[in-house]
């Protein structure tokens, strides 16, 4: 499928990208000169690995690319036809691809482009959002309103837009509330847990049903507009066994930080430094294999990734591929009673 064109000159700021990669909603930005003459493909994986590695936004594109880029751009010149565009695609493992004029401009960028029906999706709802007491006595945290909505209508929303179409709803604390839950379009399967099993080992009964992997995981307290289409294409990208969203966060030091040597002498100060951090958004993609190492019994998502990461006691490190999908779309968690007051004023 052709698609327009988003490009931005070589000078660009990686902030600017990425504003017009939000544009175009087509997974890449170009780099073109001011005549148009093709420089450089940026995909969205790429920018996000470069605002994964905290390249500044005020950085060139051009330069920020180096941090991300794992090989060269493809193009193909025109004329071509439709067979050798696919076949250039499947070979370069790439969803874009721009066509040229001889003399080096843009004539048009090929996507694939395809909705996620494919795409299984759990929504964690069994917690009993002690946080949210007394809001949560005799209603679940996912079923309380954000504006005129509940808080997992708004997570269906967002799953809808992608063209996810099956979702279960993994219950626990008060599961019977979520028996007439539904949405245009989708499929909702309601599975109860018997006793809690947390955020991880929910999942286990899922392994041998789901019929399309990865499977998607989302906790059912956030506020978020992630582009889920992104992230399954990073998490193939990286060929991943478990992708995990996560969030950058920023805090100011109030005071001076002062970084002395072991002698006692101080060699730099800092006033009133930023730092900054990402942190688990609380959406997963995780392959069948990363099911596999579950541990039995209670186990929460943040213990199985430490299990792909290091191996369980007595197997020594297993080092599986676990991805860090960057998020810059709004998100929210709404697990607290602030958190909760802020989303229903800015809703």
């Amino acid at each position: 499928m052709t698609d327009s064109i988003y490009a931005v000159l070589p000078n660009a700021t990686l902030q600017e990208a990425i504003l017009m990669l939000q544009r175009s909603r087509q997974g890449c930005v170009l780099v073109c000169n001011p005549d148009g003459v093709f420089v450089d493909i940026l995909t969205d994986g790429d920018l996000r690995r470069a605002f994964l590695a905290q390249v500044p936004l005020t950085a060139n594109v051009t330069d920020a690319a180096l941090h991300s880029k794992s090989g060269k751009s493809v193009t193909l010149t025109v004329p071509v036809e439709d067979a050798d565009i696919e076949k250039a695609m499947k070979q370069a493992g790439v969803r874009q691809i721009p066509l040229l004029r001889k003399d080096g401009t843009v004539l048009s960028v090929i996507m694939m482009h395809g909705d996620l029906d494919f795409l299984p999706a759990v929504v964690m709802v069994g917690g009993k959002g002690k946080r949210l007491m007394p809001l949560t006595v005799e209603m679940p945290k996912p079923l309380l309103p954000i504006g005129d909505k509940t808080i997992l209508d708004h997570i269906l929303d967002g799953m809808a837009d992608a063209g996810i179409v099956e979702v279960c709803l993994a219950t626990g604390y008060l599961a019977e509330r979520f028996k007439g839950v539904i949405h245009p379009g989708m499929t909702i399967d309601i599975v109860t847990e018997d006793e809690p099993l947390g955020t991880a080992g929910a999942l286990y009964k899922y392994r041998d049903s789901v019929k399309h992997w990865p499977l998607l995981v989302v906790n059912g307290d956030l506020l978020t507009n992630i582009d889920y289409k992104a992230m399954v294409a990073y998490h193939r990208e990286h060929k991943a066994v478990l992708t995990m969203a996560v969030r950058k966060i920023e805090a100011q030091v109030p005071y001076g930080v002062v970084e002395a040597t072991e002698y006692g002498y101080v060699w730099h100060l800092a006033e009133k430094p930023n730092h900054g951090w990402f942190v688990n958004a609380g959406i997963y993609l995780l392959e069948k294999e990363a099911l596999g190492w579950l541990p039995l019994g209670r186990c929460d998502m943040t213990e199985l990734i430490n299990v792909l990461l290091n191996g369980p006691k007595g197997f020594g490190r297993i080092m599986m591929p676990v991805a860090a999908f960057p998020i810059w779309e709004a998100w929210q968690d709404v697990g607290t009673p602030e958190a909760y007051r802020e989303a229903n004023t800015n809703v």
